[in-house]
């Protein structure tokens, strides 16, 4: 026997022994009320993933971008209906060489203007400024959580080239009135979808809308290869260009076994590829066509994603049904709160349970004792971003009201696939605790 074989011989044998593991810190069957945290989010692994991991670490010829990442882009970008996609190392930067790629493949020039939501995750707004664009603020309804999509034609300008939409708990706005807009004014639709991977309207993946889209494959996000993005497109040019953004700027496309070819996959490796300017032979590897970055992943997060991959409709169904079950526990107790309301042609796959509190007191008293009770809880990201120290320069806060009541209003709790019997009805026992100041309505 090789010591390949002994080596996965191993891993199996290691990976059998731990059904549960330690990592994941959120399980059902181990769950003890009272004592174990009811978390928010976590990843949805069983030892299929530590064992794709360790292989991949162990076994694999590649550390970095080799055939299990070249494999996971093709299959998800499948999954999801789009034909391209690029495995980078988190959501974040997923939405930074998105922009990149976007803005070279258009030709917008600096000072564009792209439309926002002034209340969401820090980095769908980041990327903007960082990119040379200048972004244009949509305050939010305060009953979905969105943006106020009657405010985006009022703030079209000559400028606009883009809306940037980033739907709330993966709860998708009214698209048609979204693409409608985008169409009579010849602007994109650009999506992070780093809360919404799975998310539909009218029967077709959010994603299926837009030129481009983001995820996150965050330990907390819907599905999870560690840490890591994704960008996906219908658009070869737009993932050739991002994928460039990510590995340093440089012009070779060649991806996995390809770099092993003494020519490329161009099969013109070497050639006076920077004529005139230079004009001996140069190897394309070292051709530079953008200011990049090095956002690849570890080899060992395709490896995983292949698994994940393998739950994905799993996940999606059992976000859904958590998110009924829990939403209706806390609608069936307490007084003072709404959920956010959901469009008849939406079906979201729920990154989470918001809850709208109708003051401020209630939301402050819910999260303290559901916290003291040790559910975790978190507010809708940063609130309106204008308010946060890091973004105050970008406009004034002032200007958008009811972004500045999400975080006197609004906190969400999780509803992830782990949750199973045990969880659910610790969730309950909560409500019906004879201490519990908060029921209303047992």
């Amino acid at each position: 026997m090789d010591i390949d074989q002994k080596i996965e011989n191993l891993i199996q044998e290691i990976g059998k022994e731990y059904t549960t593991l330690p990592y994941v810190y959120l399980n059902d069957d181990t769950f003890q009320p009272g004592k174990s945290t009811v978390l928010y989010n976590s990843p949805y692994w069983s030892h299929e993933e530590a064992i794709a991991g360790i292989k991949s670490l162990l076994l694999s010829k590649w550390l970095v971008g080799g055939s299990d990442t070249h494999l996971f882009e093709t299959k998800f970008a499948r999954a999801i209906n789009d034909k391209y996609a690029l495995l980078v190392n988190s959501g974040s930067s997923a939405n930074l060489v998105m922009i990149a790629a976007i803005k070279k493949m258009k030709a917008w020039p600096d000072g564009s203007e792209i439309l926002t939501g002034a209340v969401g995750f820090p980095t769908t707004l980041s990327v903007l400024p960082q990119n040379n664009l200048v972004p244009v603020f949509l305050d939010v309804e305060l009953d979905s959580l969105n943006i106020d999509i009657s405010q985006i034609e009022k703030k079209i300008t000559p400028k606009t080239v883009a809306i940037f939409l980033s739907p709330a708990m993966g709860n998708p706005p009214d698209m048609d009135y979204i693409l409608d807009i985008c169409r009579i004014h010849k602007i994109t639709l650009i999506l992070d979808g780093c809360d919404s991977l799975g998310s539909k309207w009218r029967g077709k993946f959010l994603n299926e809308y837009a030129l481009a889209t983001s995820e996150s494959l965050y330990p907390a996000h819907i599905l999870s290869v560690i840490q890591g993005g994704i960008v996906s497109s219908s658009d070869k040019e737009l993932i050739t260009l991002a994928r460039s953004f990510a590995q340093w700027g440089k012009k070779c496309f060649c991806q996995s076994v390809q770099n092993l070819l003494p020519n490329g996959a161009c099969g013109e490796r070497f050639k006076g590829w920077l004529y005139p300017v230079y004009e001996e032979v140069v190897d394309h590897r070292y051709v530079f066509g953008e200011m990049g970055y090095n956002l690849i992943p570890p080899e060992l997060c395709g490896s995983i994603g292949l698994e994940q991959l393998k739950k994905m409709d799993e996940v999606f169904d059992k976000r859904k049904k958590n998110h009924k079950i829990v939403s209706n526990l806390f609608l069936k107790y307490i007084d003072g709160i709404r959920l956010p309301t959901k469009l008849e042609y939406s079906d979201p796959v729920w990154f989470g349970n918001g809850i709208i509190c109708e003051n401020k007191e209630l939301k402050h008293k819910l999260v303290a004792y559901l916290e003291r009770c040790k559910i975790q809880t978190r507010n809708l990201f940063g609130g309106n971003l204008l308010i946060q120290p890091g973004f105050s320069h970008l406009g004034n806060f002032k200007d958008y009201p009811n972004s500045n009541q999400i975080l006197s209003l609004v906190f969400f709790t999780g509803c992830p696939p782990h949750y199973g019997p045990n969880i659910l009805n610790y969730n309950e026992q909560n409500w019906t605790t004879k201490d519990n100041q908060f029921v209303n309505r047992a």
